[in-house]
């Protein structure tokens, strides 16, 4: 079964069924954003959607796109145009995933189609900061997440996403989204920059953590 959106194509199951038409219309909103932040002159192919009913078939058709077996956690992924993810009751059988909702799967949806749009944009996928960043930041997850827990290789090669999301919505909010897609479209500065605006942002969280102690020890 199909439905047909703006932006994406989504292939679904009698599983999804409770719930296609509520995502669909929180995804179909919001994709529109997504797309928009990256400002393409052209979105000449939908991205197709595929909801896998079945954890062991999702799992061996990532180990036959990537020759490697996925770790317990992973419930998506993206590959150029197509996006893959569980259906809700098996997103709920990975590692960490167990209280997952409707919400976690809409936005684990556009986790993945973010990567989609990000690669029309540009090829360009392997800064995991600014690519998980994305996607983490405009798909609306780890929003509770609110102080970088990484060192910088950490950074480059990690996989606590909060991070990335953190790195990316400092970046963002302080040098603007021009600045942001300046960073994807040169992979040169690109490279140049991490380091320098990681080491500005674990500044910028220890000046926070010191001001949010004093301000405890006054109310004391």
């Amino acid at each position: 079964m199909i439905k047909k959106l703006k932006y994406l194509d989504i292939d679904y199951t009698e599983k999804d069924l409770e719930y296609i038409d509520e995502i669909c219309n929180v995804i179909d909103e919001k994709s529109e954003d997504i797309v928009n932040f990256f400002e393409l002159k052209e979105f000449n192919e939908k991205v197709n959607v595929k909801l896998f009913s079945n954890l062991e078939n999702f799992r061996n058709f990532y180990k036959e796109t990537y020759h490697r077996e996925p770790k317990d956690y992973v419930c998506g992924f993206s590959k150029g145009n197509s996006v893959f993810t569980l259906s809700l009751s098996e997103y709920k059988k990975c590692l960490s995933h167990e209280e997952s909702t409707i919400d976690d799967l809409e936005r684990l949806i556009l986790h993945e189609f973010t990567h989609s749009v990000h690669s029309k944009r540009h090829s360009n996928m392997m800064v995991k900061w600014i690519n998980e960043g994305a996607a983490t930041y405009l798909s609306g997850q780890h929003r509770d997440k609110k102080e970088i827990t990484c060192n910088y290789d950490e950074l480059l090669e990690g996989t606590l996403y909060h991070n990335y999301k953190l790195m990316f919505e400092y970046v963002f909010d302080k040098y603007g989204k021009e600045y942001i897609l300046k960073l994807i479209d040169n992979e040169e500065l690109l490279n140049k920059e991490t380091k320098r605006l990681f080491e500005e942002i674990k500044l910028f969280n220890n000046l926070k953590t010191t001001e949010e102690l004093k301000e405890k020890n006054r109310s004391l």
